[in-house]
């Protein structure tokens, strides 16, 4: 993918430049990114109040630009616990663009107050000044607002230096084709300089993984989604645009889309690098992800890392979904974007798991504690019903069995297991009574009707049906119950592991012969745990 032509359009070479560190600061190049995506964002708001389309509507998009500019104060303040001395500064910021947002109507003034007063009321948690603290009052006084008292007793930030305030202006203002070129430009600059922090910061995750330093290593990746997080919020500014005025841009840019975003595929190979460090960490201590997510009071560091490695990829998934719903909602499901793929197909970067393999533990821990607590399954929820005084149709259905030939009982039995062993669902409902119902095991809450034992056998097959053989022992009818005695042994395969266990039943009649209960009993804690000793991951 060639992804110079977004590039230029946005100026990101240029836009780099504004991110390279000139002191020895180990955090000062993701600081001035950090600080070139506040300045931008308010180059957008003055930009935005200058628009004169009624059908802009003015007001909420500065209102969310207002709000979008504190998530990123807070983010600012997390990645920058202190400030060291060679880029402290005497005096705060005289050149900030916010002193710029002073063209709003008096309908502004009232959102001016309230994010203002939050953004100062964030700030002053710092043990540092930002520096501009006191230009946020100076747009005050410019709304006609009071200004809010200051306390200047911290270091105060090198804010003008690292900033570079007037230089960014014609990044913004060089957007001149018409209202909303500047809006979609500004969106994606601002989204490049996080994307820079968090590409930044998932390579320091790994690397402090791969030596041990699991808590570092968590903490950092938490901050980073917490960035996607707000990138998620931020790129739907561009659902306010007009149509009617984008789509003649976006004719003129045809190949030049954010789609063709390098550091949006450079977060998701970043992301990915995070499992393996942990494996490697496990493994040399004789552990995998599955016992971490068994025991986690006996891996609490690694248990935290696996929750924050799940937390982003949960944030990045977003990030995709939101994309796609943009792209829907401004090119309809159907189009072709400029990269000439359907929209649709954005679909698989939001649904593909990060890592396969971490995907497969997951589903191995259902599975395994699924057959360590499966006589008590759905038992909360048959109390509940009865605490409201529900008598649940499932238990009351066929309490007993009705009296049919011996012949036709051992039939339907036997037919039961063929269908099983076939792994015919089909055949296998037909033997059922419409509200028939299946307890597995006895004192779980039972399946009930066509429904319910749908998902039952579905579920059956999809673990155990792997090399499935069932050997079931000649069944015994009681005429004077009528229900059928039958006992039989399982041999199956879940993924590489060879399972055995021994099961019996009592099955019910219908007078016209059809299967009407089944209650089964098993134990199958000796699964679960054989599934946790013998299951590996590569």
């Amino acid at each position: 993918m060639d992804t110079r032509p977004y590039e230029r359009y946005i100026s990101l070479d240029q836009l780099r430049t504004f991110w390279e560190p000139m002191t020895n600061w180990r955090l000062e190049s993701l600081a001035r990114a950090m600080l070139t995506s506040l300045e931008l964002s308010f180059l957008l708001v003055r930009h935005t109040l200058a628009d004169p389309r009624s059908l802009a509507r003015v007001e909420q998009r500065v209102e969310r630009m207002l709000a979008l500019i504190h998530r990123q104060l807070f983010l600012l303040s997390h990645h920058l616990p202190e400030i060291p001395d060679e880029v402290a500064a005497l005096q705060p910021s005289d050149a900030t663009n916010l002193l710029r947002c002073n063209k709003g109507s008096a309908a502004i003034a009232p959102r001016i107050d309230y994010w203002t007063r939050i953004w100062l009321a964030h700030l002053v948690q710092n043990d540092w000044h930002l520096g501009i603290e006191p230009c946020i009052n100076d747009l005050r006084v410019l709304y006609g607002l009071a200004p809010v008292a200051i306390d200047w007793g911290k270091p105060v930030l090198a804010y003008d230096r690292l900033a570079q305030p007037s230089q960014l202006i014609p990044l913004i203002e060089e957007h001149t084709f018409n209202p909303e070129d500047a809006l979609f430009a500004g969106v994606h600059q601002i989204t490049e300089c996080w994307l820079y922090v968090v590409n930044r910061e998932l390579q320091g995750s790994a690397q402090a993984a791969r030596v041990g330093q699991l808590s570092l290593a968590t903490g950092t990746i938490e901050r980073t989604r917490d960035i996607v997080a707000y990138l998620t919020e931020h790129i739907q500014l561009l659902d306010a645009m007009v149509l009617a005025d984008y789509h003649p841009l976006r004719v003129r840019l045809r190949d030049a889309s954010g789609a063709q975003s390098a550091q949006v595929m450079e977060m998701v190979r970043h992301a990915k690098s995070l499992l393996p460090p942990v494996q490697e960490y496990l493994a040399d201590r004789q552990a995998s992800v599955l016992d971490v997510y068994a025991e986690p009071c006996q891996f609490p560091q690694e248990h935290a890392y696996l929750e924050a490695f799940a937390s982003l990829e949960i944030a990045v998934a977003s990030f995709f979904f939101h994309h796609y719903k943009l792209a829907a909602r401004v090119l309809g499901a159907e189009s072709l974007g400029s990269l000439g793929f359907e929209v649709q197909k954005l679909t698989s970067r939001f649904t593909a798991p990060f890592s396969p393999l971490l995907d497969q533990v997951r589903y191995d821990h259902v599975v395994i504690t699924n057959f360590a607590y499966n006589e008590v399954a759905g038992t909360m929820t048959s109390q509940l019903e009865a605490a409201y005084g529900e008598t649940p149709t499932p238990l009351a259905a066929h309490p007993t069995s009705a009296t049919i030939a011996a012949e036709q009982a051992i039939k339907q039995v036997n037919a039961y297991f063929d269908a099983l062993q076939r792994q015919s669902i089909e055949d296998w409902l037909r033997l059922f009574a419409p509200d028939a119902v299946l307890e597995d095991p006895e004192g779980s809450r039972p399946y009930y009707g066509y429904q319910g034992l749908r998902i039952y056998f579905l579920g059956y097959i999809k673990v155990l049906g792997q090399d499935l053989v069932i050997q079931v022992d000649p069944p015994r009818y009681c005429a004077e119950s009528g229900v059928a005695h039958v006992t039989w042994t399982v041999q199956a395969r879940y993924r590489t592991v060879l399972l055995q266990t021994n099961e019996s039943a009592e099955i019910f009649f219908t007078p016209d012969g059809t299967i009407c209960r089944v209650v089964v009993h098993q134990d199958h804690t000796m699964l679960a745990d054989r599934l946790r000793s013998q299951l590996t991951y590569v």
